[in-house]
């Protein structure tokens, strides 16, 4: 990997990836591991199921709104006071 530049040489001896490139590399192995996961399960016969959304999973309840209300006010006095 040295020479394409995915690597620097330390001076110890050692090639070190440097981290963003090793998330890359990361990603494309968790994609590819993704795709052949899921045509493997499409081949057995599985069908894959999406999540049934409906609109009462986004309604807030009462106790909630009125905490996260009085947290918001609590961070409103502190930045104002402080900053």
């Amino acid at each position: 990997m040295y020479n394409f530049g995915w690597a620097v040489a330390t001076s110890g001896g050692v090639f070190e990836i440097p981290f963003l490139d090793r998330m890359s590399i990361v990603f494309v192995v968790c994609i590819t591991g993704m795709y052949f996961i899921s045509m493997y399960d499409n081949k057995k016969g599985i069908v894959p199921k999406g999540l049934e959304i409906d609109a009462s999973m986004f309604k807030v309840s009462t106790p909630f709104a009125v905490g996260s209300l009085i947290i918001l006010a609590m961070l409103v006095a502190f930045y104002s006071a402080y900053w």
